[in-house]
Order: C-alpha cells, then structure tokens, then sequence
C-alpha cells in the first residue's frame, strides 16, 4: 500500500518556522515588558519613600532649605523616570498588540495547511480503501467464478 505524502509539506514547515520566530519575537517584547514593569515599580517604591521622608521631616520641624531642595529635585527626576517609563510601556504595548496580531495570522496560515492535509490524508485513505476493496471483490468475483466453473458439468 503506498505511502501518503502531503504535498505542500515543505510549505507547511517554512509556515510553522514562521510562526515559531513569531513566538520568539512576542516573547522578547513581554520580557521587555516585565522588565519596564519592575523599573517602574522600583522608581514608584522609591517615590513613596522619598515622599514618606519628606513628610517625617516636615512633622518633626526639622527643616533643611538644601535638603528641602535636594528633595525636589530627586522627586522631579523620579517622576520624569517614570514618565519616561510610561511611555516606554506604552510603545511596548503597541508592539506587542502588532506581534501578537503577526503570530495568530501565522498561526492561521498553519492551520490552514494543516487542515489541508488533514483532508488529504481522509482522501488518500478512502482512496485506498476503495481500491483495495475493489481488489477484494475482483478476488471474490475470480473465486466465485472458478467455483461455478468447477460445479459446472
């Protein structure tokens, strides 16, 4: 019985490396989301501290104009990090929503040839199966009529 073999196999393996390198790229954008979501984080945490500091010096009267002023200008490059964070996070976002879309339009084209094939392969099958049970009653027919040859005086 002969071999099925999908035709357009060499096809269907350049769409499935396809995908996978759009997997690979998706997944550097999401660390590189991870990554700006735990610098953001850090720069949040240390403006709750420097704002925290700021409020015990003011309760305990304490006031130093110099650190006063030191205070504010670390406060303001703070907030410009973070701004400066935000917008990284948002043209991340952007590039992943556009890889994500690239990967489930390369998930789709292998979908497709793998359905293909599928097909084909159910054809082949059938195809098969109605030769050889064609080749069955052709037997079936011979011995048949060997057997009546046989009665036959």
């Amino acid at each position: 019985m002969p071999r099925y073999q999908f035709q357009l196999e060499s096809l269907q393996e350049l769409r499935e490396a396809d995908r996978t390198k759009h997997r690979e790229r998706l997944a550097v954008v999401l660390q590189a989301q991870d990554r700006l979501a735990e610098q953001t984080e850090a720069v949040m945490k240390e403006l709750r501290e420097l704002t925290s500091s700021q409020r015990v010096a003011l309760r305990s009267g304490n006031l130093d104009v110099n650190n006063l002023v030191e205070c504010q200008r670390y406060e303001f490059v703070l907030k410009s990090q973070e701004k400066t964070l935000r917008q990284q996070a948002a043209t991340l976002e952007e590039e992943a929503v556009r890889r994500r879309d690239a990967l489930a339009e390369a998930e789709k084209q292998v979908r497709v040839l793998e359905k293909l094939d599928e097909r084909r392969r159910e054809e082949f099958q059938q195809a098969e199966a109605r030769k050889e049970e064609n080749r069955l009653n052709e037997v079936a027919a011979q011995r048949h009529l060997r057997q009546i040859a046989r009665q036959s005086p």
